[in-house]
């Protein structure tokens, strides 16, 4: 007997929605590797997740608004053209999540169906300046970049995209300068590091020195009557999609209209496939959401789909996690380098770090629970210390960077300290050779003129946080997960402060 799609449909769920409704429903302390990772391949239920990070860049990509722009960024007049921050992120920064406080960023998105575009890059004043511009593709696996790190000179470099050709010559560029993309949708972010507190203006003015620009002005603009941008712009807007204007109204769009949030996925996905081509599977599921996504029948596992996949999103450690609590993921940047199905790395990813750095340029450890496994809180007056045994595995820098755990962004704080780094002026160092550096983390301000204030990293007074720790440079011992950061601890709020003259020598 012929059965109607939705049914076969819905039969297909079940599985997977006896899974969600495990995960929907269990204590927060359980560990959700298992049932997610059970979850997240299957064939019916992967397409929120194998979306998730393609629909929290798509805005961006396809409806920037100049107003938002304008508070934040230098200038912004079209996909080719370079954003620049003109300052370190801080509490007034609300574009994107966890931004790092430590270098300006310099973004631009790439249009490479209409032909390759040149990147012009500056000659920075110092060995000790860190710079990089990664290259990432449509579904952000970063295929190249050129930086510090690698030794690269200043110049310009060419990246030529899926539809232009890889035998043919392209004049004025030898093959170390010329980078090809898997897909034509690209994006680049730029890094420059803030050497110290008076140092913005002059990283500033080497960001300044960026461009992006087409290899070949008269070519590029006949090669496509129609940019793939605009085609998949035009598929956003057309789905009803032009109308959010932030990521969040985006993805809350999804529970409302989930038919036309797959048809837009579906058309990005045809439009630049990924690396190894579409899958008719993926294609035919994509398909098959589309048609079905309006039936009742179906509308409550959709509902109960999106609730999962943003609970095992948030809550499922992917990566190594150390012994005392901090997580991280070893594949960052190149999830599609061998299935091309790693949804949820990629999607946990898109949440917390979106477009990171692989972790052979950096380690980004995730951390939001205390030495007994509690809700890093010090909103009720609790406070914490972490202990840093020097040097802390990068060679290149590293921070120790702070956010309100509610929007995953920096706040608002009394002395405008975001984090604590290798560059970090005034703090207090103890232990032999001065190589212990105890951070000292709480809402209310420490008594000035004690370790614990010059070492004092603000939390905010109203809600929970969580911390970032970044190591560029990073060992190998630390990418292969044997490098465990230090416990967060919780202290006694009526412990005594430590004058400085116990504590230690203070750098200045």
């Amino acid at each position: 007997m012929h059965r109607p799609p939705h049914r076969l449909f819905h039969r297909q769920l079940y599985g997977p929605i006896q899974v969600a409704a495990w995960v929907a429903c269990a204590p927060a302390k359980l560990d959700f590797r298992q049932p997610c990772r059970e979850l997240f391949p299957t064939k019916t239920l992967p397409a929120w997740a194998s979306q998730y990070q393609r629909v929290c860049r798509l805005p961006p990509l396809c409806k920037m608004s100049l107003s938002e722009a304008q508070t934040m960024y230098h200038h912004y007049d079209g996909p080719e053209d370079l954003v620049l921050l003109r300052r370190l992120p801080s509490s007034t920064s609300s574009r994107g999540v966890t931004p790092n406080h430590d270098t300006l960023y310099n973004l631009a998105f790439l249009d490479l169906s209409q032909g390759p575009q040149i990147i012009t890059v500056p000659q920075f004043d110092t060995p000790r300046r860190y710079w990089i511009v990664p290259f990432a593709d449509a579904y952000y696996n970063i295929y190249g970049a050129v930086g510090a790190h690698f030794n690269s000179s200043s110049g310009q470099y060419l990246v030529v995209g899926r539809s232009g050709s890889r035998t043919a010559s392209y004049p004025g560029f030898t093959s170390d300068r010329i980078f090809f993309s898997p897909t034509d949708i690209n994006w680049m972010i730029g890094r420059v590091l803030v050497l110290n507190d008076t140092d913005t203006p002059a990283a500033y003015a080497f960001s300044l020195q960026y461009r992006v620009s087409p290899y070949h002005p008269l070519l590029n603009a006949t090669l496509n009557a129609t940019s793939k941008t605009q085609i998949i712009s035009r598929s956003v807007n057309g789905s009803g999609y032009g109308i959010y204007k932030n990521t969040v109204g985006f993805l809350d769009g999804f529970t409302q209209q989930p038919a036309q949030w797959f048809n837009a996925s579906l058309q990005f996905y045809l439009t630049d496939p990924p690396v190894n081509g579409s899958s008719p599977d993926q294609v035919a599921t994509l398909q098959n959401l589309i048609q079905n996504a309006s039936d009742p029948s179906t509308n409550s596992a959709f509902q109960l789909g999106a609730q999962v996949a943003k609970k095992c999103i948030l809550r499922t450690n992917v990566g190594f996690v150390a012994s005392t609590g901090w997580t991280f993921h070893n594949a960052s940047g190149v999830y599609d380098r061998a299935s091309g199905t790693d949804y949820l790395d990629r999607a946990q990813d898109a949440q917390f770090i979106p477009t990171p750095l692989p972790p052979s340029e950096v380690i980004y450890f995730l951390l939001s629970t205390d030495s007994q496994n509690q809700t890093l809180d010090a909103s009720k007056g609790e406070n914490y210390t972490i202990t840093f045994n020097l040097p802390v595995p990068a060679s290149i820098f590293w921070s120790l960077t702070i956010y309100n755990s509610s929007n995953l962004l920096l706040f608002k704080n009394p002395i405008d300290r975001y984090n604590i780094n290798d560059r970090s002026q005034r703090l207090v160092y103890t232990g032999t050779n001065n190589n212990t550096l105890q951070v000292f983390i709480s809402a209310s301000q420490p008594t000035v003129g004690t370790a614990q204030y010059s070492n004092w990293l603000p939390a905010p007074p109203d809600a929970g946080f969580q911390f970032i720790l970044r190591t560029y440079g990073p060992p190998d011992y630390a990418i292969q997960g044997q490098y465990a950061p230090p416990a967060v601890v919780k202290v006694d709020s009526a412990a005594s402060v430590t004058p400085l003259s116990v504590a230690g020598r203070k750098f200045v």
